[in-house]
């Protein structure tokens, strides 16, 4: 894997990452297992479907999670490494070419960032901070309860949700657009719990996700120079716990979209109540 970085005008900055069959091809093969073991084809008994069958039929979509997977988390990395601040998320750039995992094993994926600017702040003994005494009320106590709830809750099942125990899931390329509602098997506490069992509930049936975004203020980066916790900023945080991504990508098929969608729609009805 090689990264390399292009400053440009405006405080812009291109990260290029190579990532070849060397460096994501463990973590394909794993996940194919995995598939492997959890397979349904017709014609064949659980766990025995060849691999073979496997690679044509979940091949491509692994190699394409895998490999955007490390390349977006050797960004991270490398920027840490090197102690480069940045404003914003790190986002794939327009001039982002498209990918042949029919035929090429090596990938360049294109990122940009938008660097922070350097400046300097000189103090002298008259510069006055001013120190705010802040008050705990019965709000500020409530909105505590329920971050920690939603941060260390459990999946439980229940005969009636609650207005905020649901996890809205949209699927759109283009072709296909669904937009449901999952009444999340209450959640006697917050959204990340039921955001892990959805995707555990995906992966059974064979359709990868990850989390879809980061709240930037939880990064290392941030916790360690400023101090961060995850409830400094409440609705970022709330996002990013309760958010995923859904396989989308330039050669998704109609039939792999399709799959995805009936798979979400099967959860849905399941935990439905």
């Amino acid at each position: 894997m090689n990264i390399t970085r292009e400053q440009r005008e405006g405080g812009l900055s291109i990260l290029k990452v190579v990532v070849g069959e060397a460096d994501y091809g463990q973590a394909v093969e794993k996940q194919l297992r995995e598939y492997k073991r959890k397979a349904n084809v017709p014609g064949f008994r659980p766990g025995m479907v060849p691999m073979g069958i496997v690679k044509k039929m979940y091949g491509k979509h692994v190699v394409a999670e895998q490999s955007y997977h490390l390349a977006s988390n050797s960004v991270f990395e490398y920027l840490q490494k090197e102690n480069i601040d940045y404003i914003g998320d790190v986002i794939p750039a327009e001039e982002q070419g498209a990918f042949d995992f029919d035929n090429s094993t090596e990938f360049e994926f294109i990122f940009e960032i938008g660097e922070a600017p350097k400046y300097d702040v000189e103090l002298s003994t008259k510069d006055k901070i001013t120190y705010n005494r802040i008050k705990v009320d019965k709000k500020m106590h409530n909105d505590f309860k329920d971050n920690y709830l939603r941060r260390y809750g459990r999946l439980v099942e229940v005969d009636k949700v609650a207005n905020d125990e649901a996890l809205n899931v949209t699927l759109d390329n283009g072709d296909i657009r669904i937009v449901v509602g999952m009444a999340t098997c209450g959640i006697a506490a917050g959204a990340r719990p039921v955001m892990l069992g959805f995707i555990e509930e995906l992966k059974k049936r064979n359709v990868g996700v990850s989390v879809h975004f980061i709240a930037l203020h939880t990064m290392s980066a941030y916790t360690k120079r400023f101090g961060y916790k995850p409830e400094d900023f409440p609705k970022a945080y709330a996002y990013s716990e309760s958010e995923i991504s859904l396989p989308l990508y330039s050669t998704l098929s109609v039939a792999d979209a399709q799959y995805a969608a009936d798979a979400v729609l099967d959860i849905v009805s399941k935990y439905r109540r």
